[in-house]
């Protein structure tokens, strides 16, 4: 009889201890197990939007006052003889005129009659003085165009207006040329956008290989006086 009820009690311990131990075991599996981060559907839409491109900059350019005189910063940096032939492909205002070959455009009016003070790039503070071997002109005065465009996208690179006869990419006139073989296409600018753009294009290997539209950081135009 002892015996019967050893055995009773062995096998009710078991079966309490089995109880026991069946949710400890369950319940550390549960709490080590990672939580599943349920994937996006398909009609899920991306909310990161494209960065916001700066609103193109204009700088507009005169070395001069309005009397003629040089502003703060600016400084003579060679003097030469020269005759001026027409007004600025630039702006009517000012005058295209030669240097020997070269061309200086634009250029403008001085305190002395006798000369001119042109700037070969809208970036410089050097100027050169034209001392006049001829009478200036009659001036055309139309409206002034770009004088320069600088292209980002990882560009970087500084265009001037072309002022002679170039070609055309496609059906597009090459009306800018650059730093490091590029060229900008087209009339103009874009400017629909606080953000500038212009068709870019790259002569690799003899032909050139458009690369679409680039943003432009800066627009320089000459003004007559500053």
């Amino acid at each position: 009889m002892r015996a019967r009820v050893w055995g009773l009690a062995a096998v009710t311990i078991v079966a309490v201890a089995a109880v026991v131990v069946v949710p400890l075991v369950v319940g550390r599996t549960a709490s080590s197990s990672p939580r599943a981060t349920p994937a996006p559907g398909p009609g899920v839409v991306s909310t990161v939007s494209p960065p916001t491109l700066a609103a193109t900059r204009v700088a507009r350019v005169a070395p001069v006052d309005a009397r003629g005189r040089l502003v703060d910063g600016y400084r003579v940096d060679a003097t030469a003889r020269g005759h001026c032939f027409s007004s600025s492909l630039l702006d009517g205002r000012l005058y295209r005129c030669f240097r020997g070959d070269t061309i200086l455009d634009p250029c403008w009016r001085g305190v002395a009659r006798d000369a001119v003070l042109c700037l070969p790039a809208p970036w410089t503070h050097r100027v050169v003085r034209l001392r006049l071997t001829s009478a200036l002109p009659q001036r055309d005065p139309f409206p002034g165009r770009w004088w320069a465009l600088r292209a980002g996208d990882g560009l970087d690179v500084r265009c001037t207006a072309a002022m002679g006869a170039t070609g055309l990419v496609g059906h597009r006139r090459i009306s800018f040329l650059c730093d490091r073989g590029w060229v900008l296409l087209g009339n103009g600018p874009d400017r629909s956008d606080a953000a500038w753009t212009m068709t870019a294009a790259r002569r690799v290997h003899g032909r050139y290989r458009v690369r679409g539209p680039v943003h432009l950081s800066v627009a320089w135009r000459p003004v007559t006086r500053s």
